[in-house]
């Protein structure tokens, strides 16, 4: 993905109504930057990739970054994510990581992302080789990446959602320190005997949260093109056919392009409704992401000024 950021591109801009900064600018294009290295590998080893979610309707509707969002999400299909992360760590550039369960025990979510730094809780690295690199942006960016899996019908899926439920229970009992110790050790052996699986207990919470972790994605993953034709995230109950996320086309987004997949009318009416019409709905996290890196800084008396 060719890159070539015009100087306006920086400048606070309002856009439908809301202001983005010049601090958001440096952002969106520290993760374009990202981005950009990932197409190349996918383009590299012939690996299928597409814009998701506020990235995909953003590329549809706006031809770039929807005023309010501030990360960018992109879907592979399970097949192209399992190869991407056997690669990555081979063929990242230095200055990027493919942080994941496979990864970091830390990190207990089953959607990986490629970040040009790792973020460990209450710190934050000013480094200049980064700065220079990300068009002066000081804090970690990175890109999500969203696995489709084949979803079955039926019974099947019955099952595969009270599976899913379980697992989660599981792992938030876990994460809680509110909950003792033995209400997390029963509600383990009771999910050991009902899927017939073995977690090992460890005095480190982190290795049993990714144990489950590495469950929970596994059982995402358990169905196959010879079991089903459609697909999704699996954690989530909207499904659609293979077809539409098999071919792409580029679209506009800021001064480049990014692939769309051919059905983004389906996904994105399911997701949004009428999705051309604009409505600030926020983000599923805080906003701004680099909250709290910002505010690591703030305390040690470091300001950024762009």
């Amino acid at each position: 993905m060719k890159l070539d950021f015009p100087k306006e591109f920086f400048d606070e801009e309002v856009r439908d109504g809301f202001t983005v900064s010049s601090e958001m600018k440096h952002a969106w294009a520290a993760e374009m930057e990202v981005l950009a290295k990932v197409d190349d590998i996918c383009k590299e080893y012939g690996l299928h990739y597409f814009a998701m979610y506020g990235t995909m309707l953003g590329a549809v509707r706006d031809k770039g970054f929807i005023a309010w969002d501030d990360d960018i999400d992109i879907g592979m299909l399970r097949s192209d994510l399992t190869t991407f992360e056997r690669i990555a760590p081979m063929v990242l550039p230095k200055d990027l990581h493919l942080v994941s369960y496979l990864s970091m025990k830390e990190y207990n979510f089953i959607i990986p992302r490629v970040t040009n730094g790792v973020d460990f809780p209450g710190s934050v690295e000013m480094l200049q080789d980064r700065m220079d690199h990300y068009h002066g942006w000081p804090y970690i960016a990175g890109i999500d990446i969203f696995p489709l899996d084949y979803i079955p019908e039926g019974q099947e899926r019955v099952n595969q959602n009270g599976c899913l439920s379980f697992m989660e229970e599981c792992l938030q009992c876990w994460q809680n320190d509110k909950i003792s110790l033995a209400d997390k050790r029963y509600l383990t052996v009771q999910l050991e005997k009902a899927l017939n699986v073995t977690i090992k207990e460890n005095e480190n919470v982190n290795e049993i949260v990714n144990q489950l972790t590495k469950l929970e994605d596994a059982a995402c993953a358990m169905y196959g093109p010879k079991d089903t034709d459609k697909v999704g995230i699996a954690m989530r109950e909207l499904k659609f056919p293979v077809e539409l996320f098999e071919h792409t086309q580029m679209l506009p987004f800021e001064f480049t392009e990014i692939p769309i997949p051919l059905g983004y009318k389906e996904f994105l009416t399911a997701h949004y409704g009428d999705y051309m019409k604009k409505v600030n709905c926020g983000s599923s996290h805080d906003y701004p992401y680099y909250k709290e890196q910002k505010e690591i800084l703030q305390k040690l008396g470091i300001t950024v000024n762009y």
